[in-house]
């Protein structure tokens, strides 16, 4: 191997990326994964999903019968907002995920679930990355976000802050992951990881179980997130066109002016919130039960 071949390979590790390796890497079977995730997601979507959302698939236009290639995907992202998909195995650590974020490179796992985790998968995949994200990376507000929370990210890791970090990483989650929006007088999704997840669309949309809050910025940096369960609190958008305010904010100073303020726990509800539906918290009262034994 000669010296230019092990520095590339070095910096392909240092950055979590590997190759696709679309032909061997991924069997009939994983289509079969991906043609079954596909059609069940699809119909519970068509119901609960948001126009843009629903607009960006027509756009992207995922192909149902395969898995995607990365390259065709990014390809076809390259007119709108110039994102690039990249394949990583296994978990990326946040400063890696961001600075990818950063650069407009979006990671990937190249792994797809297995069928009995479809309806809620903890850990992201390439069906969750994929089903869940690409339809609105083709909006110029979305792409803003992501590179805007990669900044303030990575200005407070570089500054020591991990307080400020955890606010700025709830900002994108309860948006781009976990994010709801009134469409019309119902609740649609457009956060990414309830998109990809039948159960947590249902439960986000339908469920009398969650709390559902008017979305506002400074009360979502100061709460805490569980990224491997169902939330017990949602934030909801008046309109998805919101999200070009959200595109705006310099995050780590937004971040820094609430330093001194306490955070709010799981479910929690405070007195300024503007609640949509208050839950009744039943999803979670039995792992809660369990902790009290």
């Amino acid at each position: 191997m000669t010296t230019s071949q092990i520095e590339q390979q070095q910096l392909v590790s240092a950055d979590f990326v590997v190759d696709q390796d679309w032909a061997a890497r991924y069997t009939e079977s994983s289509h079969e994964t991906w043609v079954a995730l596909v059609e069940s997601t699809q119909q519970v979507s068509n119901q609960t999903a948001c126009a843009k959302f629903l607009r960006g698939q027509e756009i992207v236009r995922l192909d149902p019968k395969r898995i995607p290639k990365f390259k065709e995907v990014s390809e076809q992202l390259a007119g709108s907002t110039g994102w690039e998909i990249v394949g990583v195995s296994g978990f990326v650590p946040n400063e890696i995920f961001f600075k990818h974020f950063a650069n407009k490179r979006f990671p990937v796992s190249c792994a797809i679930r297995s069928l009995d985790d479809s309806h809620f998968e903890e850990y992201p995949d390439l069906f969750h990355d994929i089903y869940g994200h690409t339809p609105l990376l083709i909006c110029p507000e979305v792409s803003d976000i992501l590179q805007s929370c990669a900044s303030g990210i990575l200005k407070a890791m570089k500054s020591g802050r991990e307080d400020l970090v955890k606010k700025i990483v709830a900002a994108y989650w309860f948006s781009l992951e976990v994010g709801l929006v009134k469409e019309r007088g119902d609740i649609r999704v457009y956060g990414a990881a309830i998109a990809s997840s039948v159960k947590e669309s249902i439960h986000a949309t339908s469920d009398k179980s969650p709390n559902l809050i008017r979305f506002d910025l400074d009360r979502v940096m100061r709460t805490e997130y569980d990224m491997l369960d169902l939330q017990q609190t949602y934030f909801v958008l008046d309109d998805i066109n919101d999200l070009r305010n959200l595109a705006e904010q310099d995050f780590f100073d937004r971040a820094l002016s609430l330093e001194n303020m306490s955070t709010l726990g799981l479910g929690e509800i405070c007195e300024s919130d503007e609640i949509i539906q208050l839950g009744t918290n039943r999803a979670h009262q039995g792992s809660l039960q369990t902790a009290l034994i």
